[in-house]
Protein backbone atom coordinates (compact mmCIF):
# COMPACT_ATOMS: atom_id res chain seq x y z
CA UNK A 1 0.00 0.00 0.00
CA UNK A 2 1.37 3.42 -0.92
CA UNK A 3 1.69 6.00 1.85
CA UNK A 4 -0.83 8.80 1.89
CA UNK A 5 0.63 12.10 0.73
CA UNK A 6 -0.29 14.92 3.06
CA UNK A 7 -0.80 18.50 2.00
CA UNK A 8 1.35 21.07 3.71
CA UNK A 9 -0.28 23.21 6.37
CA UNK A 10 -1.30 26.60 5.09
CA UNK A 11 -1.15 29.97 6.80
CA UNK A 12 -2.11 30.92 9.47
CA UNK A 13 -2.05 27.38 10.95
CA UNK A 14 1.44 26.52 9.72
CA UNK A 15 2.98 28.93 12.22
CA UNK A 16 1.15 27.17 15.08
CA UNK A 17 2.64 23.72 14.46
CA UNK A 18 5.27 22.60 16.95
CA UNK A 19 8.67 21.72 15.50
CA UNK A 20 10.27 18.51 16.84
CA UNK A 21 13.67 18.87 18.52
CA UNK A 22 16.15 16.46 20.09
CA UNK A 23 17.39 16.50 23.70
CA UNK A 24 19.85 19.31 22.82
CA UNK A 25 17.15 21.48 21.24
CA UNK A 26 18.39 20.82 17.70
CA UNK A 27 15.68 20.56 15.02
CA UNK A 28 14.70 17.09 13.82
CA UNK A 29 13.87 16.62 10.14
CA UNK A 30 10.63 14.76 9.45
CA UNK A 31 8.91 14.03 6.15
CA UNK A 32 5.32 14.96 5.28
CA UNK A 33 4.07 11.67 6.73
CA UNK A 34 5.76 12.24 10.09
CA UNK A 35 8.72 9.88 9.70
CA UNK A 36 11.70 11.55 11.38
CA UNK A 37 15.28 10.91 10.24
CA UNK A 38 18.05 9.72 12.59
CA UNK A 39 15.91 10.15 15.69
CA UNK A 40 13.84 8.28 18.25
CA UNK A 41 11.22 11.04 17.98
CA UNK A 42 7.84 9.91 16.75
CA UNK A 43 4.48 11.58 16.52
CA UNK A 44 1.37 9.92 17.97
CA UNK A 45 -1.21 8.12 15.84
CA UNK A 46 -4.86 7.52 16.86
CA UNK A 47 -3.91 8.60 20.37
CA UNK A 48 -5.91 8.63 23.60
CA UNK A 49 -5.78 10.51 26.90
CA UNK A 50 -3.47 13.44 26.36
CA UNK A 51 -2.85 14.80 29.87
CA UNK A 52 -0.64 17.56 31.20
CA UNK A 53 1.38 15.84 33.94
CA UNK A 54 2.37 17.33 37.28
CA UNK A 55 5.79 17.96 35.66
CA UNK A 56 4.19 20.13 32.98
CA UNK A 57 4.83 17.56 30.24
CA UNK A 58 2.23 16.05 27.92
CA UNK A 59 1.59 12.31 28.39
CA UNK A 60 -0.29 10.35 25.72
CA UNK A 61 -1.29 6.76 25.00
CA UNK A 62 -0.17 6.39 21.38
CA UNK A 63 -2.39 3.63 19.99
CA UNK A 64 -0.24 3.59 16.87
CA UNK A 65 -2.70 2.75 14.13
CA UNK A 66 -1.82 4.34 10.79
CA UNK A 67 1.68 5.24 11.96
CA UNK A 68 3.34 7.54 9.40
CA UNK A 69 -0.01 7.64 7.58
CA UNK A 70 0.18 4.08 6.27
CA UNK A 71 -0.62 0.54 7.32
CA UNK A 72 2.29 -1.91 7.68
CA UNK A 73 2.61 -4.98 5.48
CA UNK A 74 1.43 -7.18 8.36
CA UNK A 75 -0.92 -6.21 11.20
CA UNK A 76 1.55 -7.78 13.65
CA UNK A 77 4.03 -4.99 12.80
CA UNK A 78 1.89 -2.49 14.76
CA UNK A 79 2.64 -1.37 18.32
CA UNK A 80 1.30 1.02 20.93
CA UNK A 81 3.27 3.02 23.47
CA UNK A 82 3.13 5.31 26.46
CA UNK A 83 4.82 8.57 25.43
CA UNK A 84 5.74 11.87 27.06
CA UNK A 85 6.56 15.16 25.34
CA UNK A 86 8.03 18.42 26.61
CA UNK A 87 6.52 21.42 24.85
CA UNK A 88 8.15 24.85 24.71
CA UNK A 89 5.38 27.21 23.65
CA UNK A 90 7.69 30.22 23.34
CA UNK A 91 10.05 28.44 20.95
CA UNK A 92 7.26 26.47 19.29
CA UNK A 93 9.04 23.14 19.84
CA UNK A 94 8.20 19.64 21.04
CA UNK A 95 10.70 17.13 22.43
CA UNK A 96 9.94 13.47 23.08
CA UNK A 97 11.40 12.80 26.53
CA UNK A 98 10.14 9.30 27.36
CA UNK A 99 8.45 6.30 25.78
CA UNK A 100 7.59 2.73 26.65
CA UNK A 101 5.92 -0.05 24.66
CA UNK A 102 7.50 0.12 21.22
CA UNK A 103 9.92 -2.64 22.21
CA UNK A 104 6.97 -4.87 23.24
CA UNK A 105 5.59 -4.93 19.71
CA UNK A 106 2.24 -6.35 18.67
CA UNK A 107 1.49 -7.97 22.03
CA UNK A 108 1.28 -4.43 23.45
CA UNK A 109 -0.77 -3.03 20.53
CA UNK A 110 -4.11 -1.65 21.69
CA UNK A 111 -5.98 0.00 18.80
CA UNK A 112 -8.67 1.69 20.94
CA UNK A 113 -9.79 2.52 24.51
CA UNK A 114 -6.52 3.21 26.31
CA UNK A 115 -5.19 5.55 28.99
CA UNK A 116 -1.92 6.68 30.59
CA UNK A 117 -1.13 8.90 33.55
CA UNK A 118 2.09 9.92 35.31
CA UNK A 119 2.07 9.06 39.04
CA UNK A 120 4.33 11.62 40.75
CA UNK A 121 4.17 9.99 44.20
CA UNK A 122 5.73 6.79 42.80
CA UNK A 123 7.59 8.25 39.78
CA UNK A 124 5.84 5.78 37.50
CA UNK A 125 3.71 5.79 34.38
CA UNK A 126 0.42 4.02 34.89
CA UNK A 127 -1.39 2.84 31.79
CA UNK A 128 -4.09 0.61 30.43
CA UNK A 129 -4.46 -0.82 26.95
CA UNK A 130 -8.04 -2.02 26.70
CA UNK A 131 -8.11 -3.76 23.35
CA UNK A 132 -5.04 -5.96 22.82
CA UNK A 133 -5.81 -8.70 20.24
CA UNK A 134 -9.20 -7.06 19.58
CA UNK A 135 -9.20 -8.05 15.91
CA UNK A 136 -7.47 -11.44 16.24
CA UNK A 137 -9.93 -14.21 15.46
CA UNK A 138 -10.00 -16.87 18.15
CA UNK A 139 -7.94 -14.81 20.63
CA UNK A 140 -9.42 -13.32 23.79
CA UNK A 141 -9.22 -9.54 23.94
CA UNK A 142 -6.77 -8.49 26.64
CA UNK A 143 -7.00 -5.46 28.87
CA UNK A 144 -3.43 -4.84 30.04
CA UNK A 145 -2.82 -2.73 33.13
CA UNK A 146 0.78 -1.57 33.63
CA UNK A 147 2.78 0.50 36.06
CA UNK A 148 6.22 1.30 34.65
CA UNK A 149 9.14 2.73 36.65
CA UNK A 150 9.85 6.10 35.06
CA UNK A 151 13.63 5.98 35.49
CA UNK A 152 14.41 2.33 34.67
CA UNK A 153 11.33 1.39 32.57
CA UNK A 154 11.05 -1.73 34.72
CA UNK A 155 7.54 -3.20 34.82
CA UNK A 156 6.38 -2.75 38.43
CA UNK A 157 2.88 -4.13 37.85
CA UNK A 158 1.32 -5.94 34.91
CA UNK A 159 -2.18 -7.37 35.06
CA UNK A 160 -3.88 -8.99 32.07
CA UNK A 161 -7.68 -9.01 32.14
CA UNK A 162 -8.97 -11.57 29.65
CA UNK A 163 -12.36 -11.15 28.04
CA UNK A 164 -14.64 -14.15 27.75
CA UNK A 165 -16.19 -12.48 24.72
CA UNK A 166 -14.09 -12.18 21.56
CA UNK A 167 -13.71 -8.72 20.06
CA UNK A 168 -14.92 -6.84 23.16
CA UNK A 169 -12.99 -3.97 24.70
CA UNK A 170 -12.22 -3.29 28.35
CA UNK A 171 -12.60 0.03 30.16
CA UNK A 172 -10.84 1.33 33.24
CA UNK A 173 -10.93 4.66 35.09
CA UNK A 174 -7.71 5.91 36.67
Amino acid sequence: MRPLKVRKWEKPLASKLLKPVDANGKPITCNENGLCENSDFDFTYTQHTAWISSKGTLTIFDNGDGRHLEQPALPTMKYSRFVEYKIDEKKGTVQQVWEYGKERGYDFYSPITSIIEYQADRNTMFGFGGSIHLFDVGQPTIGKLNEIDYKTKEVKVEIDVLSDKPNQTHYVHC
